[in-house]
């Protein structure tokens, strides 16, 4: 998957302190992140995808922090819980990666046949999204954020979620698209039991 395009030149400004932290997590990764920055596109694999993410995260605060820009909250959305974490300094580098690492398995233990994916709805109102995840044949299809007025993000079964995409492209979306994501992340149901296991693995943790 391709990343938005501006990393490459963040991190180019800010080598010196982003660097340590990208070869850190390419080790834990099995896969050259850095080059995988230069090349703008997310690591084959999920979880080297995931540790890419927190990993940018994190270097892209330590970044801030090495002008004089240190936060006085952070706040994370979605995966971004863990890098929020690391830079308030409830955890540490390291032990962030490993609960990244842990979460993405406990969550494909609970949904071991595969069959899942994400979709991001952009440009309906949230009661014409409402009504595409009502339609029926398409009982696992839940909202899993709303990142504002007229964006939200879709997860349930594959087919369900394409059938929800082209609904919304028909109905007029600005941008309906499918994530190519493994697992339903955020899933009330599905995850029900991957949110309890996360929560006994996070009490192992030292915060």
């Amino acid at each position: 998957m391709a990343l938005c395009g501006r990393e490459h030149g963040f991190f180019s400004d800010h080598e010196g302190a982003m660097r340590p932290l990208m070869e850190e997590a390419s080790s834990r990764a099995g896969a050259d992140l850095i080059a995988c920055l230069r090349a703008g596109r997310l690591p084959e694999g999920a979880i080297p995808s995931q540790v890419f993410a927190y990993a940018f995260g994190c270097a892209v605060a330590a970044a801030h922090e090495s002008e004089g820009a240190v936060p006085l909250v952070t706040a994370g959305y979605s995966l971004g819980l863990y890098a929020a974490l690391e830079s308030a300094g409830a955890i540490s580098f390291r032990e962030g990666i490993e609960i990244t690492c842990a979460a993405h398995e406990i969550m494909k233990g609970a949904c071991p046949d595969g069959g899942y994916d994400m979709a991001a709805i952009v440009g309906l109102e949230a009661a014409d999204v409402e009504s595409i995840v009502a339609r029926g044949g398409r009982s696992s299809v839940t909202i899993a954020n709303t990142s504002g007025p007229t964006s939200r993000l879709l997860t349930g079964r594959r087919d369900e979620i394409a059938a929800a995409v082209a609904d919304a492209r028909e109905a007029g979306a600005f941008r309906a698209v499918t994530l190519g994501v493994d697992l339903p992340y955020h899933h009330p149901f599905f995850l029900a039991g991957a949110s309890r296991d996360l929560g006994a693995y996070l009490r192992t943790v030292r915060w």
